[in-house]
């Protein structure tokens, strides 16, 4: 590849480099490096076009030099360039290139990433938080495609992720370690692989599983690989919380356990009774929260199957709107205590 032919940034950073040699002859690559905050043998291999930059990385180099307005677009575009034709060049061996127009945006590209629905996650039944996070990564684990839902979960634009791993996003340390680790299984494996795990603690940990799937060159060798990510907290919450309603030793019991279980999608949630139920209500208060204006409320009546009439009313609110999700979560909620409710007072009427 000649001088002409090397992407623009490139171009510009070697201008740099000799301009400063010329200026003093003992100016080194190492010194340019430590200039530009850079590995001494990361620019190295830039400089050589054996890796690409991030865009974050193009970033800073800009605040180092000294380029007009024009040039300075110009760097940028051409580093996102350089990440485009890289992941092209992977994908097109193992994929359909007409996919391949704009990697990063092209809809009918999460085709070919997304899992069918028999592979053991999951059921896409409205009640997960978000949309999966889709990519595809090469065998060192950079990133070679992402969905929007990535990017968004990132705070990035998608082509700024091209070339670069977990550990280079803004994801936490502890969420990369655990993604590289899956992948490093997988890696060792050789075979499509599902798993399991938990982020956050407390009413802030969030569920997910993740599917990894190997994408083969015609001679049977893996290229790269896919990932989806599904976000499965309401599924695991409504478990968890059946399992502790279900376990509840008296109503009283049971409607604590209720109310306390909508912890994660409220910040305030009272359970009021009919005055036949005994104590008229029940409420679970977030410490963080009690001088919070509570501006958005929903309510959830609790009803027998195939009866009109209330058993009480779960009130839950929130100084921010309840999603969807969140609706349907308390839904179920309610509608599994009535379940236990009514199955227990049959149970007792015919002892």
């Amino acid at each position: 590849m000649t001088g002409h032919q090397l992407p623009f940034h490139i171009r510009i950073l070697k201008a740099e480099l000799e301009k400063r040699k010329d200026r003093n002859r003992r100016y080194s690559m190492r010194a340019f490096a430590n200039f530009l905050e850079m590995d001494p043998s990361a620019l190295s291999r830039v400089l050589s076009g054996k890796l690409d930059l991030s865009l974050q990385a193009s970033c800073l180099i800009l605040k180092k030099l000294d380029l007009n307005a024009v040039d300075a677009r110009l760097f940028v575009a051409a580093v996102s360039e350089d990440k485009r034709n890289r992941a092209a060049a992977v994908l097109t061996r193992a994929l359909d290139p007409s996919l391949l127009a704009d990697v990063e945006f092209d809809p009918r590209f999460e085709l070919i990433v997304t899992p069918p629905e028999n592979v053991g996650l999951t059921p896409k039944d409205g009640l997960s938080i978000s949309n999966d996070i889709i990519s595809v990564m090469d065998l060192s684990g950079r990133f070679l495609h992402v969905n929007l839902t990535t990017a968004k979960r990132l705070l990035r634009v998608p082509c700024e992720l091209v070339g670069e791993t977990w550990n280079d996003t803004e994801v936490g340390e502890q969420a990369a370690n655990i993604l590289e680790s899956q992948q490093d299984d997988f890696l060792k494996s050789g075979v499509e692989k599902i798993f399991t795990f938990s982020l956050g603690e407390g009413a802030a940990t969030r569920y997910f599983t993740r599917l990894i799937s190997p994408i083969f060159q015609q001679d049977g060798t893996m290229l790269a690989f896919a990932s989806t990510i599904r976000d499965v907290t309401i599924d695991q919450l409504l478990w968890i919380a059946n399992d502790q309603l279900l376990a509840s030793t008296s109503e009283e019991d049971l409607f604590k356990i209720l109310v306390s279980s909508a912890a994660p999608i409220a910040s305030s949630c009272t359970l009021l009774l009919d005055e036949s139920a005994g104590e008229s209500s029940y409420t679970a208060l977030s410490e963080s929260q009690e001088s919070v204006s509570m501006s958005y409320k929903m309510i959830v009546p609790l009803k027998e199957p195939g009866s009109d009439s209330e058993l009480g009313r779960l009130i839950l609110s929130n100084p921010a709107p309840f999603s969807t999700a969140a609706g349907q979560f308390a839904e179920r909620l309610a509608r599994s205590a009535v379940l236990i409710m009514t199955s227990r007072s049959r149970n007792q009427q015919r002892a």
